[in-house]
């Protein structure tokens, strides 16, 4: 019930600030603006034209960015029909074409129902994944991700075989071309396929110049195999540019995520850990080893339902970084220095360098950052993968001792290096060294491609913030990252020896591997492109001057 007497006091307190005194005396101009006012008030009726409005908002970006997230939604799609337990689909066929982004990506699934294909490309809020079964995980969230895709592409061609039955609409701009009268046709099946082909390309009205090649087409989707069940298999044909070469891989997961550990180590100190536990609500997938090498920061790419999220702000590798933290730590205090005299303060830092691992998390109602997915935002996958962590950790410890011991007199010799020198740090690398690539700098990340066949880039970021994202989206068949800390020196007003004996100076000269001053030899670096990529700070000029 309202308190009349205390509103109209409210009223008349406002009424004393001024607030409900006599109008000023408008203009015949601000008269107008007040009526017109309505006017300028619109509502957008139609969820595809709220997309081509503003792209950004929902593909995170326009160009490059945002036309490999609209495709991802449509590969996605698929790959989730193939994931599902119920569902029919063995196979995924993707095939793309250089200079125009044509994008043709096909299953052999359920496939859509003609009277349902306009809504399900259409209208936001359309999707399976709405009705939630425990265990059964997917990338989809909103419901819109496919709708965006069709929202900015000049074409969007669907053909859908069910049951011995074709048939197929086209749209344009989002909308089913007016000779569909919104139904669409039916095809003729001789074949008796099954399953559903999305054909579409973009509108660059809209996402502007793309310039996405084969190769990452294929390394977003060596990517995403691995995520996939055991056995899931992909089939890429990539058209290159110049209309004669044809890019042909057939990519199966063998691995699960330990691929990933395939890829970004050649010789680890220690068997790979690799576990993973489902209740049905949220599940995480986990492969890890260390490298051994005392100068190397972290190297951890992380998913949430199949969708790669930087590892820096994510919930599921925050867990994963707690487990690790807590179960080293504690052991290292706790028995590993029990009846030693000379224990040391051992790190968070201590017990992760070197560190490589892949953390992919899923939840049923997963929470990401916006639609372009970047960020995995739910705060039960931190506790939820941390007790997992330590869990396997502690099993993994019974069976494999002197894995662990091995492991732990590591983290005391880099702790060891840490408080007395550098110079410290260094013997250690040369101890515990495998192969040639560990006598690299601090977070450093190479290529493992022969740059014979792929010509390497070389990705020089601020920081290991920046290192994450750039490490998670790289191909790292050719693309390389080094992180620098802190503003460089400028070559030009720094004494030699000063600037030598700068850490960021040398990583940068040992990275390249040129020389320097008078032996500086350019046929002798391995890359055939350096990228510097500063933040976007009024600064970073002088962040990276070289001199």
């Amino acid at each position: 019930m309202v308190d009349l007497e205390s509103k109209s006091a409210h009223i008349a307190s406002i009424g004393e600030l001024g607030y409900y005194k006599k109008a000023p005396e408008y203009t015949k101009e601000q008269i107008d603006a007040i009526k017109r006012y309505g006017e300028q008030i619109k509502t957008i009726k139609l969820f595809v034209d709220s997309v081509r409005q503003n792209p950004g908002e929902y593909l995170s970006s326009i160009r490059n960015e945002g036309w490999m997230n609209a495709t991802r939604e449509v590969v996605q799609n698929s790959t989730d029909e193939m994931n599902r337990p119920e569902s029919i689909c063995t196979k995924v066929w993707v095939e793309y074409f250089e200079g125009t982004n044509r994008c043709i990506v096909s299953d052999n699934g359920r496939a859509i129902p003609p009277e349902d294909i306009i809504r399900v490309f259409t209208r936001e809020h359309t999707s399976v994944n709405f009705t939630k079964r425990k265990g059964v995980y997917s990338s989809g969230l909103h419901g819109v991700g496919a709708k965006c895709t069709n929202a900015v592409s000049k074409r969007f061609t669907v053909y859908s075989y069910r049951l011995g039955k074709g048939y197929r609409i086209d749209f344009a701009e989002g909308k089913p071309l007016d000779k569909y009268k919104m139904k669409p046709v039916e095809i003729p099946n001789k074949d008796n396929r099954q399953g559903l082909v999305i054909d579409f390309e973009p509108d660059t009205k809209i996402m502007k110049e793309i310039t996405i090649t084969c190769e990452q087409v294929l390394s977003f989707l060596e990517n995403l195999v691995p995520l996939l069940k055991i056995g899931a298999e992909i089939e890429y044909i990539g058209h290159k540019a110049d209309k004669k070469t044809v890019i042909k891989k057939v990519l199966v997961n063998t691995d699960g995520v330990k691929t990933f550990l395939i890829r970004q180590t050649e010789r680890p100190m220690i068997k790979p850990i690799i576990f993973n536990y489902d209740t049905g609500e949220m599940k995480v997938e986990v492969a890890m080893t260390f490298e051994g090498n005392a100068s190397a920061a972290p190297n951890v790419i992380t998913f949430a339902n199949m969708t790669p999220v930087n590892t820096q702000l994510s919930t599921p590798s925050n867990g994963f970084f707690q487990g690790v933290h807590q179960f080293f730590r504690n052991y290292m205090n706790k028995i590993f220095f029990a009846n030693n005299k000379h224990k040391l303060d051992i790190t968070n830092g201590d017990v992760t360098t070197s560190l490589v691992a892949a953390v992919s998390a899923y939840h049923m109602n997963v929470m990401f950052d916006g639609q372009a997915k970047n960020v995995c935002k739910n705060d039960d996958l931190v506790d939820f993968v941390k007790q997992v962590t330590i869990k396997a950790l502690r099993d993994w410890s019974n069976k494999f001792p002197e894995d662990l011991q091995k492991l732990c007199e590591f983290f005391r010799q880099v702790a060891k290096a840490r408080i007395n020198s550098e110079k410290g740090r260094e013997n250690i690398t040369k101890k515990y060294k495998t192969n040639s690539f560990l006598d690299l700098p601090r977070g450093f990340v190479k290529a493992t491609g022969d740059p014979k066949k792929y010509p390497w880039e070389l990705y020089i970021v601020e920081g290991l913030s920046a290192k994450a994202p750039c490490a998670s989206g790289r191909n790292p068949l050719f693309q390389a990252i080094f992180p620098i800390r802190g503003k460089m020196l400028n070559a030009f007003s720094t004494p030699r020896d000063r600037f030598l004996q700068n850490e960021e100076a040398r990583g940068l000269i040992t990275v390249i591997d040129s020389g320097y001053g008078k032996n500086f030899d350019i046929t002798r670096c391995n890359y055939d492109k350096i990228i510097l990529l500063p933040d976007a700070d009024y600064d970073s000029p002088k962040t990276v001057a070289l001199g």
